[in-house]
């Protein structure tokens, strides 16, 4: 993502420049895998929090206390390093 927003940025650059001639009506877009991206990231940015705080809102109501909730919760962030460690010793990124 940071190579594309790069790219952007020094084209429009050039084109704001001079540097890089445009003919009247053409524009450049990045599209494909990036674009699928930032869609999928606007995504979870929803679904993550609503996930979160639906399993947060499970546990109250089995445990009745926030601090047994809490305590039993604090496991989804083991889970999540364990899995992102995992995967860097393993070299995958998950895409």
């Amino acid at each position: 993502m940071d190579v594309v927003e790069e790219a952007q940025r020094f084209i429009q650059q050039r084109i704001d420049n001079g540097e890089l001639a445009v003919p009247a009506g053409v524009s450049f877009k990045f599209s494909g895998s990036y674009e699928n991206q930032l869609r999928a990231m606007k995504r979870l940015a929803i679904v993550i929090p609503i996930s979160l705080i639906t399993i947060f809102l499970l546990l109250f109501f089995q445990f009745k206390t926030v601090i047994a909730s809490s305590i039993h919760f604090s496991g989804v962030f083991v889970a999540f390093r364990a899995v992102s460690s995992c995967s860097g010793c393993t070299g995958r990124t998950g895409s």
